[in-house]
């Protein structure tokens, strides 16, 4: 008997193959997406590890800028009370050998404390020096060798403060400027004068 299927082409089920073909594609883009969402959720954890790491450090430096800033603050105040003291005392001891002045208008006129320009003037040979007069009214303070300077501004402000401060306290402001006239030195600040030397002068002038 012929048989009548000899030479036609045979005939597969291409239906298994397809389906399975699906499935690893499907398994392939899957596992992908799983991967770069993994990647992604790493890069991300990074990201905020570092950012908080950030935060962290420039919270430190604010911390640290803030403690010098307060150390600081308490150097100069002992410095300040540490003077205060010295004056103090000064005062007491020299009060009994200090003898009345009989002009109490003259007095008034010799303690009166001056405005910042007049002090300046006073103490300061300008022509000497090339700051401007809006410059030399800015006050300032610097260290230099471990020294702390002010300019002649500051060391207005800072007698203006120690006055404030103390009003009980006499000090011959004229003797003062006329102490310092020709003791400054310049740093590029403008005329300025150790703050050790003031508060001797003060110490020296109290009334």
């Amino acid at each position: 008997m012929e048989d009548n299927n000899y030479g036609e082409y045979p005939v597969f089920n291409t239906e298994y193959y397809i389906t399975d073909k699906n499935i690893d594609d499907e398994t392939y883009e899957r596992r992908k997406a799983q991967n770069r969402a993994a990647q992604r959720a790493f890069r991300e954890r990074k990201e905020g590890k570092l950012r908080e790491l950030t935060i962290k450090l420039q919270n430190a430096e604010k911390e640290r800028e803030k403690l010098e800033i307060q150390l600081k603050q308490l150097r100069e105040k002992n410095v300040k009370l540490g003077m205060e003291n010295q004056i103090l005392l000064s005062s007491s001891g020299s009060s009994i050998s200090i003898s009345p002045v009989s002009d109490n208008r003259n007095d008034n006129i010799m303690f009166k404390f001056p405005t910042k320009k007049e002090f300046i003037n006073k103490s300061v040979d300008l022509s000497q020096h090339n700051s401007s007069n809006s410059n030399i009214l800015i006050g300032q303070s610097y260290e230099i060798n471990d020294e702390k300077l002010l300019t002649i501004s500051a060391i207005w402000d800072y007698l203006y403060e120690f006055k404030q401060l103390n009003e009980d306290v006499e000090i011959n402001i004229s003797k003062i400027m006329e102490e310092l006239r020709g003791k400054e030195k310049c740093h590029g600040f403008g005329p300025a004068y150790k703050l050790s030397l003031v508060n001797e002068i003060i110490i020296r002038h109290v009334v």
